[in-house]
């Protein structure tokens, strides 16, 4: 599966409505635990322009 940014906000609001548990979400989509929190850590600090592939490098690096 492609994670673009528009799956990963739609992931991330799910589990925050709670139709799926984190945990669960990590099992389904075989992500680790460190890659669903960064995602989560990118989307409310940046918005979901963050969780695009360009926009998350930048971002990693300006936080270095």
């Amino acid at each position: 599966m492609r994670w673009t940014y528009v799956r990963k906000v739609h992931l991330i609001a799910a589990i925050r409505a709670g139709e799926i548990t984190f945990d669960q979400a990590c099992r389904r989509y075989d992500l680790s635990t460190e890659e669903l929190l960064g995602w989560q850590r990118m989307l409310d600090r940046y918005g979901p322009e963050g969780l695009r592939v360009t926009r998350l490098m930048q971002y990693r690096r300006a936080e270095g």
